[in-house]
C-alpha cells in the first residue's frame, strides 16, 4: 500500500494484539485478523555541520516535507580555538575552507540534503613578496643591506 508501512496482523480493526510476521499463533478456532497499516511520514530532516579550524564548531537541522528548509548560519566564530593563527577576519560559511563564495554569518541558508560548511578566513598574506626590512639615506656610502622582511 503506497504511502503506508504493514505494521503487523490485529485482533480488531483498530489494533487489539498485535501479530508481527513470523509470530506462531495458536488458535481453537476461525478468527478474523486485520492488517494495521500506519502512514510513512514523508518528511525528511537535513542537517548542515559546521568546522571552523579543523574542529566541530555548529549543527543545524531543519525538516521539511518538501524538497528543501531553511536554517539560520552559526554566527562568526570568535575563541581563538576556533580561528586559524593567521587569520585577520570571518569572511562567510563555504562548502570547503578555501571556498571563493559563501553565505554570511546569521544569515538564511536553503537546504536541499545534508551538508558539511567551513568557516572562510581572510588571512594574512605571506604572498608579498621580498621587502627591505628597513631603508637608509647615506650620502656617499656604499650601503649593504642583509636579511628580508616576508609580509
Amino acid at each position: 500500500r503506497s504511502g503506508y508501512s504493514f505494521g503487523g496482523w490485529g485482533t480488531t480493526s483498530s489494533g487489539g494484539t498485535i501479530y508481527d510476521e513470523g509470530d506462531y499463533i495458536t488458535m481453537s478456532s476461525s478468527r478474523s485478523v486485520y492488517a494495521k497499516w500506519t502512514k510513512t511520514s514523508s518528511s525528511k530532516t537535513y542537517t548542515a555541520t559546521f568546522y571552523s579550524n579543523g574542529r566541530s564548531y555548529s549543527t543545524k537541522s531543519c525538516t521539511t516535507t518538501g524538497s528543501s528548509c531553511s536554517i539560520t548560519t552559526p554566527s562568526a566564530p570568535t575563541s581563538s580555538t576556533y580561528k586559524p593563527d593567521n587569520a585577520t577576519s570571518f569572511k562567510w560559511w563555504g562548502t570547503s575552507s578555501t571556498a571563493t563564495s559563501g553565505t554570511g554569518a546569521n544569515r538564511s541558508l536553503t537546504l536541499t540534503g545534508s551538508r558539511t560548511y567551513y568557516a572562510v578566513w581572510q588571512t594574512s598574506s605571506s604572498s608579498g613578496g621580498s621587502k627591505p626590512s628597513c631603508a637608509l639615506t647615506l650620502s656617499g656610502k656604499k650601503v649593504i643591506i642583509i636579511g628580508i622582511l616576508v609580509m
